[in-house]
């Protein structure tokens, strides 16, 4: 059994610890095809929908919602609202959580509500990996240059000054999802968009440390032990160039049927500079498909 395999059933039998584990476990299930796990994970959420709303709720959520290919009726959209408004503004993880939720459900709104958090110094400060991985999403979703380089910024100050923070002698810091895991993460996006020595060494190096972890923590560093998917399976980016802002939701559908949780972009013809700006901006995603006018042919083979 692999490790991801051993720790998913380690976390099944302790019963779930928090949202922070269904982002796992939902990632994990899309990836394998295991609709069980799936479906237990649904019915698992809904029982949490009483429970005190979080900023990792929301992004479990969302997560879900995705992988169910917006075909959930047992968690209206609208429910996000509810999840989001509720939370603290000081909980690390929101202005993560909303940008997810901006990709997923397609709201503008949610993206506004992201960039006023990161606009708080302080609370920008005290997300730490969370706000830069949040940055990496909002580039995601805006394909902006300056907020790939904001969380590049905020990564090189935490990877000068990471180990003073969490010393890596502590089994894990005792908060949810834990910074450890979000570093983790952070490390292997960056190691993967920008294929930098730099990332791709700090990155493994997080990586050990979290494996370490998995098999006596595995539900607190759940959140991390995402950044270990890619050891298992192929990444996978699609970018979409399109005439239009959005891709059609015939694309979408099929997309979702062939591969639930591959990550969709949508980089616009339409845009200033067009198609060419459209193959600079990919080229910092080594694993793509590039789709012109959303030919349903080359992704057949997700």
């Amino acid at each position: 059994m692999s490790l991801i395999s051993n720790a998913v059933e380690i976390i099944k039998g302790e019963g779930f610890s928090g949202p922070h584990c269904f982002v796992l476990l939902t990632r994990y299930a899309a990836l394998t095809g295991d609709r069980a796990l799936l479906k237990l994970v649904g019915n698992t959420l809904e029982d949490m929908s009483t429970m005190e709303p979080t900023a990792m709720l929301a992004y479990a959520y969302a997560e879900y919602f995705q992988a169910m290919g917006g075909q959930a009726p047992e968690f209206p959209p609208a429910a996000a609202d509810y999840i989001l408004s509720s939370c603290d503004r000081d909980d690390r993880a929101l202005a993560l959580a909303y940008v997810k939720c901006a990709r997923v459900f397609s709201r503008e709104d949610y993206l506004e509500q992201c960039l006023k958090l990161l606009a708080d110094e302080e609370l920008m400060a005290q997300g730490g990996a969370f706000s830069a991985l949040a940055f990496i999403e909002l580039y995601r979703a805006t394909f902006n240059e300056s907020y790939l380089d904001a969380a590049v910024s905020m990564a090189d100050v935490i990877e000068e000054h990471f180990s003073s923070m969490f010393s890596p002698e502590d089994a894990y810091d005792l908060e949810y999802p834990s910074m450890n895991s979000a570093v983790s993460l952070l490390y292997d996006e960056l190691a993967r968009m920008l294929q930098s020595e730099k990332w791709i060494s700090a990155s493994g190096k997080q990586k050990v440390f979290i494996k370490k972890l998995a098999d006596k923590y595995s539900s607190k560093v759940a959140f991390g032990l995402i950044s270990l998917l890619d050891e298992e399976f192929a990444p996978q980016t699609i970018v979409c160039a399109v005439k239009g802002e959005s891709i059609p939701k015939e694309l979408l559908s099929i997309i979702a049927f062939y591969s639930p949780l591959t990550e969709i972009l949508v980089c616009s013809e339409g845009d200033s500079g067009g198609k060419n700006t459209c193959r600079q901006q990919i080229l910092k995603y080594p694993a793509y498909y590039f789709l012109k006018n959303g030919c349903l042919e080359e992704i057949k083979g997700l």
